[in-house]
């Protein structure tokens, strides 16, 4: 009967957020001039681009690109942030933890009232300190989620990463998160999950990260389709900046052809789903796609397919300042 409920609540509280999309986009559709009706909801603030692993499928790999120099202060942060009418901010980066910084960033949006709604890190340079500051943001309901990256079990994580302790230290990070929590008496299940990117070199066993998840006793796994661009797209991106080739980030990846195969995803992903249900971890993909969708978003070289109302809803602010 509980459960019964609660799938009765979820799909009333789906509708309910699909027919508000749909007016929104409908009346941008109706301004016809590609302008929003109003700023942006969310905010995804960049507060750096370096980090300290070099991820094999990561633009942000190419940190030698980014340096501390170019990155705005905390001052400028703030400045730029009173004059922003918005309430919820997502901080990714590079990886956030590298500034030493980062917790006057997050206070001083706390208290402009803004809501972090999540931090998305690798979790390595995270220390029992910043665990319990992280743990304090959620108790106050300052934070609402922490993402941590994770790419299968320790040497498939390892090799993506590129380093050798990349997976002790995020799983050490994880639990020190959880631990704080704990002793705060504020469960994991709507603040903490995993997130992982289907690639060439992990889409044979990317199902086994919901395995580490349920070890590390993280509640959620979120699965992220690679999504490619094509050269007329950037070309398109250009103009539409009106920005050379050189200001518009693009990671140009390895051919993909023949590296992935969409009965291999597929396998996994039935895996993935098989196992989240055995442990009762939540298992989602991002773009959300049943097989004929996968197969079409593979066989195309990753197209993107339909409406995106992203540029609408969510504003981005780079490490330099720009949107």
């Amino acid at each position: 009967m509980i459960a019964t409920a609660r799938t009765l609540a979820k799909g009333l509280r789906n509708r309910f957020l699909e027919a508000r999309s749909r007016r929104e986009s409908d009346a941008i559709r109706a301004r016809a001039d590609g302008s929003s009706y109003e700023f942006p909801k969310l905010i995804t603030l960049e507060p750096t681009r370096r980090c300290n692993l070099h991820c094999v499928m990561c633009y942000t790999s190419e940190v030698e690109r980014y340096t501390k120099m170019q990155e705005l202060t905390v001052e400028e942060i703030d400045r730029l942030f009173a004059q922003l009418p918005v309430k919820r901010v997502n901080l990714v980066g590079g990886e956030v933890f590298i500034r030493k910084d980062i917790f006057q960033i997050m206070d001083n949006l706390v208290k402009r009232g803004i809501v972090i709604e999540n931090v998305t890190t690798n979790g390595t340079l995270l220390d029992e300190e910043k665990a319990a500051r992280l743990a304090d943001y959620i108790q106050r309901r300052q934070l609402s989620g922490l993402t941590f990256s994770i790419d299968g079990e320790e040497e498939m994580h390892n090799s993506i990463r590129k380093s050798p302790k990349a997976f002790e230290l995020t799983m050490r990070g994880i639990a020190q998160v959880l631990e704080a929590l704990k002793r705060r008496g504020v469960s994991p299940r709507k603040h903490i999950k995993i997130t992982s990117v289907v690639t060439p070199d992990n889409v044979h066993v990317f199902s086994k990260v919901v395995g580490v998840a349920a070890r590390a006793g993280v509640p959620t796994v979120q699965y992220n389709h690679l999504i490619c661009a094509t050269e007329a797209e950037i070309k398109a991106t250009e103009m539409l900046l009106d920005l050379p080739r050189a200001e518009v980030d693009t990671w140009i990846v390895p051919d993909l052809e023949g590296r992935i195969r969409t009965e291999d995803i597929l396998r996994e992903m039935a895996a993935a789903e098989t196992e989240g249900a055995k442990h009762g971890i939540r298992v989602h993909f991002r773009p959300a796609k049943g097989p004929d969708g996968v197969k079409s978003h593979y066989a195309d070289k990753c197209p993107f397919s339909g409406s995106c109302w992203s540029p609408f809803e969510n504003c981005r602010i780079t490490f330099s300042g720009k949107l």
